[in-house]
C-alpha cells in the first residue's frame, strides 16, 4: 500500500476510518454489543452501504470449533443488522484465532459499526498476527489514536518505521497518521521522538506535519520556520505553499502570504480555488 501525504495529510480522522473501512472490506472480499466505554472524539460520518453487508461468508474456515462457532454467529447477527453483536462474536473469534484474515474482517465489522474501542482491539490482533502487513498497523494505529491511546499508537508506528523497507513510504505513514490525531501536542512529542531515535532529522514530510501540529497549538511562528524548512526541500509543493502563506496571515503578513499563494498558484495555474485567494490577497495588498 502507497501512502501518498499530499492526498491524506487535510482527510480528518474520522474519514480516514472510513477509508480503512473500506480498504479492509476490499481485502477481505479479494483475499481471503453496544459501546460501552466513552465515546472518543472521532466525528460521526456515515458509513459506506458496502461496509454496512456484512453477511458475505468469512475470509477462510477456522478449524477451532469455538472460533468457528464465533464467526458464524457474527455473520448470523450481520445478516440480521445487529452489528454490535456482530462485533462482540468476531472480537472474540479473533481473539481465539491465529487467522490474521478473521482479525481483519473483525476489524471491519468493528469500523462498520464505530465501535472504535473494538475495532482498536481487533486491530491490534490483526497487526499482532500479520505483524509485516502494513494496513494492519495503519488500522491499528489511526482506532488508537481515535481512541486517544497514544502510547498504542506509538508502539504502532515504531513497527512500521522497523519492519518498511522504503523509508519514504514509512515516513509517510507515519506522519499522515499523526496529522490527524485529535491532540497535537500528544502528537508532536511522538513525532518528535520518532525522528529522533529513527534518523528523520530533514525528512520533509516529517518536517510539514511538524509545522502543522504546532499551528493548531497556536504555535504560529515555529510552525512558520518548519514550514520554511521544508519548502527548501520541496519548494513546488502547493499544499505547504498555501499553508505557509495561512501561517504568514496569521502572523499579520500579508507580503509573504500573497507571495506564497502566488508562487503555488504558477504551480498550480488551473486551480480555481487557489486563484481566487490569490486573487483576493492581492486584493487586499493593494488597498
Amino acid at each position: 500500500m502507497k501512502f501518498n501525504l499530499k492526498n491524506t495529510i487535510k482527510i480528518p480522522l474520522f474519514l480516514l476510518l472510513a477509508g480503512l473501512l473500506q480498504a479492509c472490506a476490499s481485502t477481505s472480499e479479494s483475499g481471503t454489543g453496544g459501546q460501552t466505554e466513552s465515546e472518543p472524539q472521532v466525528a460521526e460520518t456515515d458509513v459506506p452501504d458496502e461496509a454496512e453487508d456484512v453477511s458475505t461468508p468469512p475470509p477462510s474456515e477456522p478449524t477451532d470449533a469455538e472460533v468457528m462457532y464465533n464467526v458464524f454467529a457474527a455473520e448470523l447477527l450481520g445478516s440480521e443488522g445487529d452489528l454490535d453483536g456482530a462485533v462482540s462474536s468476531y472480537l472474540e473469534a479473533a481473539m481465539n484465532s491465529d487467522d490474521p484474515a478473521i482479525a481483519q474482517r473483525a476489524t471491519r465489522i468493528a469500523l462498520a459499526a464505530q465501535s472504535w474501542f473494538q475495532a482498536a482491539m481487533a486491530a491490534d490482533r490483526w497487526a499482532l498476527l500479520a505483524p509485516d502487513d502494513m494496513r494492519a498497523r495503519e488500522a491499528a494505529t489511526a482506532t488508537m489514536l481515535a481512541t486517544n491511546d497514544y502510547f498504542g499508537a506509538e508502539l504502532q508506528l515504531r513497527e512500521v518505521l522497523d519492519r518498511e523497507e522504503d523509508r519514504e513510504e514509512a515516513w509517510a505513514m507515519v506522519t499522515s497518521l499523526l496529522a490527524q490525531a485529535g491532540d497535537p501536542r500528544k502528537a508532536n512529542e511522538i513525532l518528535l521522538t520518532l525522528v529522533d531515535e529513527y534518523a528523520g532529522e530533514g525528512n520533509e514530510n516529517a518536517l510539514f506535519v511538524q509545522s502543522q501540529l504546532l499551528a493548531r497549538m497556536g504555535e504560529f511562528q515555529p510552525a512558520l520556520d518548519l514550514a520554511n524548512q521544508a519548502l527548501e526541500l520541496m519548494p513546488e509543493r502547493v499544499e505547504l505553499l498555501t499553508f505557509s502563506g495561512r501561517l504568514a496571515l496569521s502572523l499579520d503578513d500579508l507580503d509573504l502570504a500573497v507571495e506564497r499563494f502566488g508562487l503555488a498558484w504558477e504551480v498550480d495555474p488551473d486551480n480555481h480555488d487557489l486563484g481566487l485567494a490569490y486573487a483576493d490577497l492581492l486584493a487586499r495588498q493593494a488597498r
